[in-house]
């Protein structure tokens, strides 16, 4: 309305009987504003380009911005995905439940954080997050060792251990006399030079001594010490010195780029637990799949 009016004069009374679209047949000439939904759109634009690149922290933060333009089950999937990424397992449970889907593999609590940390370096991989993805090798490789020996050789070596104060395993000698005299004596002998098994930190280098000695499967003894090959010469170097980590430069500390490495990591992980399959590997494309086509199922009625 171009007109100027003094309001403190103006007859409103008057103005609506002489208002022309109060008459029958009259045309609607009001518009709703596209602003919300146009801002919408670019957003859905933005969160799918974040889920794509496994961004899901970022694809969070925006989409708690238009939280109120989307479906609770685009929230919950949303929320789901980034918990999972951080680790954080029985949140993203939780909040896929509210969606009403399970996207998280079916398997025993004892493998499925072994699992995840698995899917999360693949995606640190994947992105070229290298310095993260190679710092990120040994926790994986001490709890992927033990599953192998539980797994192929019947041996808990956890049970040789004691968890410290801060939750950390530490070998101790003196369960391993009583439920494992003859391997405590094969690996003092292998530690000789180091005056035997030491009373410390739960380290790869004993489990892959152990595997060894009793896995009778050379291939994937040969993947166990290749494993502990890239700890011992591209994670070390890694964690204690200021370096670029690049595909070129862990080929010259282990002739492997980052690609086989984690290859190596799935293979060595399938072959010693039987009912870690495959497609196990693409579970955050699954979900991933799942979350745009929610997001996006919207903007296609509009």
């Amino acid at each position: 309305n171009r007109e100027q009016y003094d309001f403190e004069k103006y007859d409103l009374e008057t103005r609506w009987e002489l208002n022309e679209d109060n008459e029958a047949g009259y045309v609607d000439r009001c518009v709703e504003s596209e602003t919300a939904t146009l801002n919408k759109r670019i957003k859905l634009e933005i969160i799918c380009k974040h889920i794509e690149a496994y961004d899901y922290q970022a694809a969070w933060r925006v989409a708690r911005s238009i939280d109120k333009m989307l479906s609770s089950d685009s929230m919950a999937l949303l929320e789901g995905a980034f918990k999972r990424f951080m680790l954080d397992i029985s949140g993203a449970e939780v909040a896929f439940r509210k969606a009403g889907v399970s996207l998280m593999p079916a398997m025993s609590s004892d493998r499925r954080f072994i699992v995840e940390y698995l899917l999360w370096l693949q995606i640190k991989q994947q992105r070229g997050d290298l310095v993260d993805f190679i710092r990120g090798l040994t926790p994986v490789f001490v709890d992927v060792f033990l599953l192998a020996l539980k797994e192929k050789c019947r041996i808990d070596f956890g049970t040789y251990c004691e968890k410290d104060a801060r939750g950390v395993m530490r070998v101790k000698r003196y369960k391993m006399q009583q439920k494992n005299p003859e391997l405590l004596n094969y690996l003092d002998q292998v530690f000789g030079n180091r005056g035997g098994v030491k009373e410390g930190p739960l380290g790869s280098v004993v489990l892959l001594k152990t595997f060894e000695h009793v896995c009778q499967e050379t291939n994937i003894v040969q993947k166990a010490v290749s494993l502990r090959e890239v700890e011992e010469n591209a994670r070390n170097t890694a964690a204690h010195e200021i370096v670029s980590v690049t595909d070129e430069w862990l080929k010259k500390m282990v002739g492997y780029d980052s690609r086989k490495i984690m290859k190596l990591l799935k293979d060595f992980t399938q072959m010693t637990c039987s009912d870690i399959k495959p497609s196990i590997w693409e579970s955050y494309d699954e979900m991933n799949r799942l979350i745009i086509k929610t997001l996006t199922a919207p903007v296609v009625k509009e």
